[in-house]
């Protein structure tokens, strides 16, 4: 399996080249049963995650903002040694509807050059990322491709399940 993307300073022209194919490609899988596009990722996963080191890449530490329960972030303010208001005031903010609490700084304050200074104590949406090993991918396409445009893992993922499914942007 070709690994076709590694660095994620060079996604962003890879993307933008891809847009029609990508649209394409949305439109092709529409017609596939979603147990066969979740069995072929069962195989292409495993794959590609071994063949990319996110402490290389560390970007979606950089881009994105990751949820956080109560007990995650009465956690990081320890790891922080601040109080949790203080934690709350300087890191986090609320979604607007949802309620939902989330990290407010890009870089994140625990991201150390590629690297997650809390790995181990890191909060659960980060340990998840990048989803993409949920079953029936169709129905969260749209999150799927934001983080094909900032996650070596993805959009190798995506591109190699192109392949496997017979999908040729040439002939569509």
């Amino acid at each position: 399996m070709k690994i076709l993307e590694k660095r994620p300073e060079n996604l962003h022209a890879l993307v933008t080249e891809k847009s029609a194919e990508n649209q394409s490609f949305r439109n092709f899988i529409h017609a596939l049963p979603s147990k066969q596009i979740d069995f072929t990722l069962d195989v292409i996963i495993p794959e590609v995650e071994k063949n990319i080191d996110c402490t290389q890449c560390g970007n979606c530490c950089r881009q994105l903002q990751p949820g956080l329960s109560e007990e995650e972030i009465s956690g990081l303010s320890s790891i922080k040694n601040i109080n949790v208001e203080d934690f709350k005031n300087q890191f986090t903010a609320r979604e607007k509807g949802t309620m939902i609490q989330y990290m407010t700084a890009r870089p994140c304050v625990f991201l150390n050059q590629n690297i997650c200074s809390i790995y181990e104590s890191r909060p659960h949406s980060c340990k998840d990322f990048p989803y993409i090993d949920e079953s029936r991918i169709k129905m969260y396409w749209k999150r799927v491709m934001e983080y094909y445009k900032i996650c070596p893992i993805v959009f190798n993922t995506i591109e190699l399940l192109k392949k496997e499914v017979g999908f040729n942007f040439y002939f569509t």
